[in-house]
């Protein structure tokens, strides 16, 4: 009976759809309209394999969250969006003496990736980029929004 009663508090203990952990997020928003945000939050049930890869959508227009999902086992465009992952090249840092100052760019998108990653044999680094149009990262985003825009359901992967 007591392990009856353990097994039932331990299911019963597991994290709310919205606060599962992610190993990822994107956001992605107009770099001067903050009317609309969405964030892409990544993560994987407890196997953690490609194929139970979940996309939990978070959207935020004039202050109205709504939160969809997407996941591996529903939508092929999810296996896409993780070898696009693997697909981004490394960034170069810039150095404030190269000459290269950069361009303001006032238009356009904002895009942030904060991610697990590796550096050399360190594990568990991670990695925050922020970019706006032009980039690999706002290419990134862009194919994150179109590969996944048919996936989306109001409920969460099993």
């Amino acid at each position: 009976m007591l392990t009856i009663l353990a097994l039932a508090a331990a299911s019963a203990v597991q994290a709310a759809p919205s606060d599962r952990p992610t190993w990822a997020t994107l956001t992605y928003g107009e770099a001067l309209r903050r009317g609309e945000e969405i964030v892409y939050g990544f993560g994987n049930s407890a196997d953690r394999t490609p194929q139970t890869v979940w996309v939990r959508r978070t959207r935020t227009v004039d202050g109205v969250k709504t939160t969809d999902w997407a996941d591996g086992k529903r939508c092929p465009g999810v296996g896409r969006v993780i070898q696009a992952f693997a697909d981004l090249p490394p960034v170069k840092p810039r150095l404030p003496f190269d000459g290269n100052d950069g361009e303001i760019i006032l238009d356009g998108i904002s895009v942030t990736l904060d991610v697990e990653s590796s550096y050399g044999s360190a594990y568990g680094t991670r990695l925050t980029i922020s970019t706006n149009v032009g980039t690999p990262l706002a290419a990134f985003a862009a194919k994150v929004r179109s590969e996944l825009a048919s996936c989306w359901s109001t409920t969460p992967p099993a």
